[in-house]
């Protein structure tokens, strides 16, 4: 070790080689000695007399506590819980027969609730598509000023609950029905569920026909209004992630030539 050894020689070169060898190989008796598992465990109450190590063993006590787990929902739970309740108008369940049950035991308004005889004025209020507020929105009978009382109160508006309750059932029968009267809304008024009705009880026999093609009608505004939301909400997406995309670009010409016209 007294001469300076030339690490580029070939001398040099085995020396490094035996030294990484001999870290390697004492790494793993290293680590060993300090391992866990082989330091002694310290014992309590010991009393040291010289020479001589006496050591009392105090008794312990274990205890035993059972804890019931809950796996927690995963998202395909929590997808499949969100899914289940959107409404759909039935228009992926096969009901259409047991909602040709519920839709023939409907002849007038006043199965629907509205006992008057004569309908009150047509409000100006409408009831806004599902996609547009009107899942969120209240019925007419809940906003701020309504008044049966007063002469020139509009009709109720028949909220869906009250349809499952009338209908005895909250099925995919019953929405099938409920979309045939109220369409994309969620809320179905006196006047047009009069003119449903009639069509479904033309010559005092209830018809399948005219039924199913409202069903059909009030499941395409659904659809349509869920589309048309998609669409504007889609594009408004794509236009801030791609502003320069094709679409954004014939959106803002289209607007300089408003305004320049």
């Amino acid at each position: 070790f007294g001469t300076k050894m030339d690490m580029s020689t070939p001398n040099g070169t085995r020396f490094i080689k035996r030294l990484a060898f001999v870290i390697i190989t004492l790494l793993p008796k290293i680590a060993s000695a300090f391992s866990p598992t082989n330091r002694v465990p310290l014992r309590l109450n010991a009393h040291i007399h010289q020479k001589h190590v006496t050591t009392t063993t105090t008794p312990t006590t274990t205890a035993t506590t059972t804890t019931r787990l809950h796996a927690a929902p995963s998202p395909s739970d929590k997808d499949y819980n969100y899914l289940s309740s959107f409404f759909t108008g039935g228009a992926f369940d096969d009901e259409d027969d047991a909602a040709i049950k519920i839709a023939s035991k409907l002849k007038t308004v006043r199965d629907l609730g509205w006992t008057d005889p004569t309908p009150r004025r047509k409000g100006s209020t409408r009831p806004r598509h599902r996609a547009f507020g009107g899942s969120t929105e209240k019925a007419l009978q809940d906003k701020a000023g309504f008044d049966e009382s007063n002469e020139n109160c509009p009709d109720r508006w028949l909220t869906q609950d009250e349809f499952y309750a009338i209908a005895k059932s909250s099925g995919p029968a019953a929405d099938t029905v409920f979309v045939a009267l109220a369409g994309g809304g969620a809320f179905a008024e006196r006047d047009v569920c009069e003119t449903k009705l009639a069509g479904w009880y033309l010559n005092k026999k209830f018809n399948e026909e005219q039924f199913l093609k409202d069903v059909k009608k009030g499941r395409t505004d659904l659809a349509l209004g869920w589309a048309v939301f998609l669409g504007i909400t889609g594009t408004s997406a794509l236009c801030i992630v791609l502003p320069t995309n094709p679409l954004a670009k014939g959106l803002e010409a289209l607007i300089n030539a408003v305004l320049k016209g």
